[in-house]
């Protein structure tokens, strides 16, 4: 073991001969591996720079989905996953069969961060469900001319994932008020 000083320079005295391995290591950052031929009486040089990387721990209702993070596929068999990241921004898709894809966009600013991601899956059909009891109270809302609240309810509705499988219908209804 040898650490550095503050300029990141270290020293090696007395290696004997041969090849070595070298490992970078610090906290937040990529470890670095560097094999080194060394000769008698050798100085050698080396300028490495380390990659800073934090972590992405997911966290999920459900097992057995697939995870995309920045367009890498990863089946995720248990509810918690770990994924150590370089700094920078990432898209995270989790999807699986029967349940509505959850995305969401993080960014990794520092040599360390952790960031935690929730991940609640969602029946599909149930949800399914619920966009279309919505559409009924909206329907029924103007059907009894209450037109303000029914605008209201059109508003929260877009405001929805996946409301745009219903266009066509809001649209129809938000005719109706015209």
């Amino acid at each position: 073991w040898q650490l550095t000083d503050a300029e990141g320079k270290y020293y090696f005295n007395g290696i004997p001969e041969g090849k070595y391995t070298i490992v970078f290591r610090k906290y937040g950052y990529k470890e670095l591996k560097k094999e080194m031929n060394f000769l008698k009486q050798s100085i050698k040089e080396i300028n490495t720079e380390m990659i800073p990387i934090g972590r992405i721990v997911v966290n999920s209702n459900i097992e057995g989905y697939k995870l995309k993070i920045n367009d890498v596929e990863t089946a995720v068999e248990k509810k918690v996953y770990i994924s150590e990241q370089p700094v920078g921004e990432y898209y995270l898709t989790a999807s699986k069969d029967g349940y509505l894809n959850e995305k969401v966009k993080i960014s990794i600013s520092e040599a360390g961060e952790n960031k935690e991601v929730n991940i609640t899956f969602r029946n599909a059909e149930e949800y399914k469900k619920y966009l279309e009891g919505k559409l009924s109270e909206i329907s029924e809302l103007i059907d009894g001319l209450y037109v303000a609240q029914a605008e209201r309810k059109i508003d929260e509705f877009k405001s929805l994932e996946n409301w745009d499988n219903y266009k066509t219908e809001i649209d129809k209804l938000a005719r109706k008020l015209n």
